[in-house]
């Protein structure tokens, strides 16, 4: 009976069809990579919903108690529900709904519709008449393209044609989802009445608005039948002219017969809406163009295609006219994704240059053909995942590249050991990947394991770095599968018996080697002290990592400030335009300034992923600086001139509240250092946020601290007499809508002209208390005109400006940022411990910022983690069937730490929140030279080996395989170290030393700390 083949031997003798399938995979993962989506980072989508209402003439107080409540009462039983927060103001309310991230988005947008749907049910039956409700889900994307169109001495309105003309040319384009335009003034037809003139006519504001809208109405007067036809009557009732509506008479003297007409009265103009949000760029009125591109697109060729066209337009505008790129996505994207590019490709020539130098070229060549095979197939599972090409998912291949050739090291190592000692070559490639595929198995599952717990990173941080675990996950098992079944057919090609070196020659492999060996001797001629040595020096890593200062997430590298400011009072916008003049005013005079764009009324559109909208306001603005440190000379970093614009801006403008800030890596809704002083007492709240705010002053360390306090101010109060009204025939409706149009202005209709439509404003011209007492109020009933002052009082009250909420309490929020070289979970610790002394009142703190984020990080990591080395101990037991072997596997485990505190203590870096990712991906990673040492010394010790002999043979043995491995997984990331992002500097840094020392340690302590406990074992065994 004929012996049945494995089935390695029948993939080898099928080697033509594998390497067919192989040179399809590669074909396949070249078209993956070319379709890819390009993004600059990860899409995320903010699962909220903003409503807001408007109520005119009501107070803060109003609008908390009649609206903003019951919105929030509504949204906190909404299903996954996360957090809602509010703002009260004078005449309007806002109120952000936070839904649970982890939901599943079909399951979010069900209850986005809910919502919707009761929060409409709402309104028309508790909400009060007059109010308005908007309600949106959409949180703003990030523009692609954000264009300024600016011109000295030309109009809004003509830059916002040119706008317009760009817009018509860019939209057809592929990729493009939209395009807005923004800084616009709406013009308007503003009749300005004059409240003296207009006390001496019987009309009143209410009649001139009625008189507007019958006169510049269309109604069709019907058609006429002829015999053998119907024409359609058509009369000219709407305004084609300003002066249609000045001409307007509304009175005529009983006495004299003299007509007043309403330009009598009024003053009637075209002008722009003052409180309209305003722009500049590089001090220019400017009218901006944002380009948004669909979701799942190559950005930079889109970019580019976008560009041209851009480009081309601007070569027709006349030479006054500028369109200028404020923010270029595909250009960024483009940027990053080839810096990681070029860094991968760093990363490859480095990996299969130590592989050749570590081997001969016939054998590197044949471990090496594993990358590309391995790579490609990683493309093809991201494009089947649907998985972008952005600075994470490469970020992710440049970690792992290094590690996807260890499988094929150790595979063909043990083939070529067993083609040295004789096997028939097909026979030495089944055997010698028998001999080691379990336990390269194991390896590549421990690794899986370990960086599974990235899973478990809470809310948007799971989102964001979700496809770095699938793509390493990926890879790593992709190479184990190319490592099985295609290296040993690439040994069986091209490999050959090694050469016998002349007696004496060493490679410098072989000098390690038994440079490693001389070290082992040593250390098992004295077992405990190497292992108090080893303690030692993980005892004082420990130390060292505990005494460096902790930082949650890095900013970002981007030559971008971003400069938010919030002007006193909330119903004037000419204090915020004076404000953002003056910081622009100081950004412009700096070397250092590439370019600034302004924004009054709120912030500029959404020009960068992290750039959260933060919300519009009469009393905000933005100035956005694109930074050239190399121009100034000044400043080594943006920190730097961060803190001197900062202190620049405190001191030049200290009436307005001004935050000065670099981007984050990823996204954040709070500050570095955050308290919530939440109660039902406004004043509790204002007089613990006032010992929260000193302290942040006392500690030091700190900069831009801000307490959003709930002040009052005086305001006018009418205090309406009811006996009078009634007695005059007034009704409190008809008061309250006089006052509003006077006050407030009112639409009363549209004016039609060249095709384009202008809102027609009534409104008075009262400046002073005076002139308020004085105005005259009609009645419906009589027609008799009565003074304000005849029907109601007129006093000062104390109101607030704003009344801020969260999860239903009032709120007051004290923030503050870190300086340079200070640790804001560290200051945020030390407030913490320093607040806990005083008695704080009725109030209840929320501490959050870094700290919060970083202790729900951690916790949810260390679940992950703990799951991740469970999966690893259960792998090493089902490897070994032993938990004594199981041990001796991870004894190398702790000592990923002293690498990484090396890595700290000569980088200077911070103990960063990614830093200690990298220390803990780390212990999936050492347990694997683990495996192998443990595995050959078991080989040994059945073939008859003393325990001593086997472990030292083993280390001899497998030093190749294990240096190898450890060399290109830490070189590999040296690109990625030197120039990627400065969210994975940390990250890889302590991955890098930690893994170049567990290495060593793992050499020495684990053959060490097998053959004391086997020896021992054996000696109780003999007694």
């Amino acid at each position: 009976m004929a012996e049945k083949k494995s089935f390695l031997s029948g993939v080898i003798e099928k080697r033509n069809l594998v390497l067919l399938i192989v040179a399809i995979i590669l074909l396949a993962g070249v078209f993956s990579y070319n379709s890819l989506p390009r993004q600059e980072y990860p899409i995320i989508t903010m699962p909220m919903a903003v409503v807001t209402a408007i109520y005119p003439g009501a107070s803060a107080q109003d609008i908390e108690e009649l609206v903003t409540k019951k919105v929030e009462d509504l949204a906190m039983s909404a299903k996954y529900f996360d957090k809602v927060m509010s703002q009260s103001y004078n005449g309007a309310g806002v109120v952000m709904v936070y839904f649970d991230m982890t939901a599943d988005p079909a399951l979010l947008d069900d209850s986005k519709a809910d919502l919707r749907y009761s929060l409409e049910a709402l309104q028309s039956t508790e909400f009060p008449a007059g109010v308005t409700v908007q309600y949106s889900t959409d949180t703003g994307d990030t523009a692609g393209l954000l264009l300024a169109v600016t011109g000295e001495g030309r109009s809004r309105a003509e830059l916002a044609e040119r706008a317009e003309t760009l817009k018509s040319g860019l939209r057809g384009l592929a990729g493009v989802k939209s395009i807005e335009i923004s800084g616009e003034r709406q013009e308007q037809i503003k009749v300005s009445v004059d409240i003296g003139k207009l006390n001496k006519t019987a009309v009143s504001l209410s009649d001139i608005a009625a008189l507007i809208q019958y006169q510049n109405s269309l109604i069709p007067a019907g058609n006429i039948e002829f015999a053998d036809d119907v024409l359609t009557v058509q009369t000219s009732g709407i305004f084609t002219d300003l002066k249609d509506i000045e001409e307007l008479v509304v009175g005529i003297s009983g006495e004299t017969g003299a007509t007043t007409r309403l330009r009598d009265i009024a003053l009637i103009e075209k002008t722009a809406d003052g409180d309209a949000k305003r722009y500049q760029y590089n001090g220019d009125e400017a009218i901006l163009l944002s380009l948004h591109y669909q979701d799942k697109i190559n950005i930079v060729s889109a970019g580019k295609k976008v560009m041209k066209a851009v480009e081309a337009y601007k070569a027709g505008l006349p030479d006054d006219i500028r369109v200028e790129t404020v923010v270029d996505l595909g250009a960024d994207v483009n940027a990053s994704v080839t810096n990681f590019l070029v860094c991968f490709l760093d990363a490859l020539v480095i990996v299969i240059a130590v592989i050749m130098l570590g081997m001969n070229l016939r054998n590197g060549g044949i471990i090496a053909f594993a990358l590309p095979v391995t790579v490609m197939i990683s493309f093809l599972v991201m494009k089947l995942l649907g998985i972008d090409l952005q600075f994470i998912s490469l970020a992710a291949l440049i970690m792992v590249l290094g590690m996807l050739v260890d499988n094929a090291v150790v595979v063909s190592d043990q083939i070529q050991v067993r083609l040295d000692k004789g096997d028939e070559r097909q026979e030495a490639c089944v055997n010698g990947v028998k001999d080691v595929a379990f336990p390269v198995l194991a390896s590549t599952l421990t690794i899986v394991s370990i960086f599974t717990m990235f899973y478990s990173l809470p809310g948007s941080m799971s989102k964001f770095i979700n496809s770095l675990p699938t793509v390493v996950i990926t890879a790593i098992l992709a190479s184990y599968a190319v490592s099985i079944f295609v290296t040993p057919i690439m040994c069986y090609l091209f490999m050959k018996p090694s050469k016998t070196l002349a007696e004496g020659k060493l490679t410098l492999l072989g000098r390690l080697g038994n440079a490693m060996d001389k070290l082992l001797q040593l250390a098992f001629a004295h077992k405990r002290a190497a292992i108090v040595v080893a303690l030692l020096f993980l005892l004082g890593a420990v130390g060292l990592l505990s005494m460096r200062s902790l930082t949650f997430l890095p900013t970002s590298n981007k030559a971008i400030l971003d400069i938010k400011i919030t002007a006193p009072g909330i119903t004037d916008i000419r204090k915020a335009d004076e404000a953002v003049q003056l910081a622009a005013d100081i950004v412009r005079i700096q070397p250092e300034t590439a370019y600034y764009a302004t924004a009054v009324g709120g912030n500029l559109p959404r020009y960068d992923f992290c750039a959260l909208p933060t919300g519009d306001g009469v009393n905000k603005g933005n100035v956005v600086v694109g930074v050239d440190l190399a121009a100034g000379g000044r400043f080594e970093s943006n920190a730097e001139f961060l803190q001197y614009l900062q202190a620049e801006m405190n001191s030049r403008i200290p009436s307005c509240a001004i935050e000065v800030n670099q981007l984050d890596v990823v996204p954040s809704l709070s500050k570095p250092i955050q308290v919530r002083v939440m109660g039902d007492d406004s004043d509790a709240l204002n007089a613990a946020a006032s010992v929260i705010e000193a302290e942040l002053y006392r500690m030091g360390g700190t900069l831009k601290i801000q307490s959003e306090r709930q002040l009052k101010t005086e305001q006018y109060y009418v205090d309406i007499d009811d006996a009078q009204l009634n007695a005059v025939g007034l009704t409190k409706a008809e008061l309250q809508g006089e006052l509003n149009a006077a006050l407030m202005g009112r639409q009363v209709s549209v004016f039609r002209q060249d095709a384009r439509e202008y809102p027609i404003i009534v409104a008075g011209t009262i400046h002073s208390s005076a002139e308020l007492l004085n105005f005259g109020i009609k009645t419906g009933a009589s027609g008799i005109k009565y003074q304000l002052k005849q029907l109601a009082a007129l006093g000062l009250k104390d109101e607030y400006e704003s009344i801020a909420r969260y999860n239903g309490k009032r709120m007051v929020l004290v923030s503050a940022f870190a300086q340079k070289d200070y640790s804001a979970l560290e200051l945020q610790s030390r407030l913490e411990k320093e607040i806990a002394k005083r008695d704080m009142g009725d109030v209840e703190l929320l501490y959050e910022g870094d700290s919060f984020a970083m202790g729900l990080a951690i916790d949810n990591l260390i679940t992950g983690a703990v799951i991740g080395v469970l999966g690893i101990m259960l792998v090493l037991f089902l490897l070994f069937n032993s938990f004594r072997q199981m041990l001796y596997a991870l004894t190398a485990m702790p000592f990923v730490v002293v690498g990484s505190s090396l890595a700290i203590l000569l980088t200077g870096l911070p103990l960063s929140f990614f830093a200690i990712l990298g220390i803990l991906s780390l212990l999936g990673v050492v347990v694997n030279n683990a495996i192998l040492l443990v595995d050959f010394i078991n080989r040994e010790r059945a073939r008859g080996g003393a325990i001593d002999a086997a472990c030292r043979e083993a280390v001899r043995q497998r030093f190749r395989p294990v240096f190898l491995s450890t060399m290109t997984a830490v070189l590999g990331m040296l690109p990625l170290a030197l120039r990627g992002n400065a969210l994975f500097t940390g990250m890889v840094t302590c991955f890098m030393f930690g893994d170049t020392m567990c290495m060593f340690f793992t050499l020495i302590i684990v053959p060490v700390v097998y053959g004391i406990c086997e020896n021992r074992k054996n000696l109780k065994a003999r007694r």
